[in-house]
């Protein structure tokens, strides 16, 4: 009822003592019980006895509480007595719920909370943000995302060859200062939809990395960049790696003697690629930090290793003499 919610409402205000301007988000339209950490019945019993006898408890009307809920939030904002509320809007709205909203609402939201899964799955509640000028945050972005790296390898090196452009557009030198990484990507994707972002992390470094000012100096994504951010994200996301990766091209150029040339697996085993004869050259697709040593083809003590410094995109060249 309107006495449940403008009672939780006052309480929240009165709990907020620092001169700022408040945005006010209706987090979910209902509880839910087959979500984990949800529990309808107990989230009910815990709230503040005030509360509880504002009106009836939402659970028990899943369909329409929070419709009376928003009409809560557009009298706070409509009225002179919250002069403090900026805005209001809503978290965790599927496309039917948003659907109904919006043909009810006095005052559309002017903001919806989501979780990047829908951003990226779900075009149609997009669609609809974009129709009525809703504004669209996101969140779940590093642990949605940048946690599933290890296990969707060709999408994540997408990421990287990105990042590795973007530097080489800002002329970054290696180990240097202004360093982009996915997150940097994977931020700037969504900054350039104009779509703002909620961030969890309480590391100090990552808070820098992934501040305002730091995405603000990545440069613009080109059409391509952004095609390539997106399917990279979307795989990730949705458990299925690309198909293709990306790699580094190194080319080793014998110049006076026939060589054999090997690579390091991760486990430090040695294996022999292929022979490459005086004057001759070999290339090879690899990646990032991955390890060869060349051999004299007539003389093992006689090598030289090499260590792939560059990133994914990148052409090296290595001319060995032994």
């Amino acid at each position: 009822t309107p006495g449940r919610r403008t009672e939780a409402l006052d309480q929240a205000m009165l709990d907020d003592n620092v001169d700022l301007k408040v945005h006010m988000i209706l987090h979910w339209p209902r509880c839910y019980d087959n979500i984990q950490w949800m529990n309808c019945e107990r989230e009910e019993r815990q709230l503040p006895a005030e509360i509880k006898k504002a009106g009836p408890a939402p659970h028990l009307d899943r369909d329409n509480a929070w419709k009376e809920s928003w009409k809560a939030l557009e009298d706070m904002y409509t009225s002179k007595e919250y002069p403090m509320i900026a805005s209001i809007g809503v978290s965790n709205f599927d496309t039917h719920d948003l659907t109904a909203l919006t043909q009810m609402a006095r005052v559309q939201p002017h903001l919806i909370q989501m979780n990047v899964w829908s951003l990226l799955n779900n075009p149609n509640l997009v669609r609809l943000c974009h129709q009525h000028g809703i504004h669209i945050q996101v969140y779940n972005v590093m642990n949605g995302i940048w946690n599933r790296r290890k296990d969707h390898p060709h999408a994540f090196h997408h990421l990287i060859l990105v990042a590795n452009q973007l530097e080489k557009t800002l002329g970054v030198e290696k180990d240097g200062a202004g360093k982009i990484g996915a997150p940097q990507v994977m931020l700037k994707w969504l900054v350039q939809q104009q779509i703002s972002v909620i961030p969890r992390t309480t590391n100090p470094d990552h808070l820098s990395s992934n501040s305002a000012v730091a995405i603000s100096n990545v440069p613009q994504l080109t059409n391509d960049q952004m095609d390539i951010t997106k399917k990279a994200l979307s795989a990730m996301l949705n458990g299925q790696d690309l198909p293709q990766d990306v790699s580094v091209k190194v080319t080793f150029h014998a110049k006076n003697e026939d060589m054999f040339l090997a690579w390091f697996g991760h486990d430090g085993d040695e294996k022999v690629v292929t022979m490459i004869t005086k004057g001759e050259s070999a290339v090879q697709y690899t990646h990032p930090a991955h390890r060869f040593r060349v051999y004299h083809a007539y003389d093992r003590d006689r090598y030289h290793d090499y260590t792939v410094s560059g990133n994914y995109g990148d052409e090296d060249e290595v001319h060995v003499e032994l």
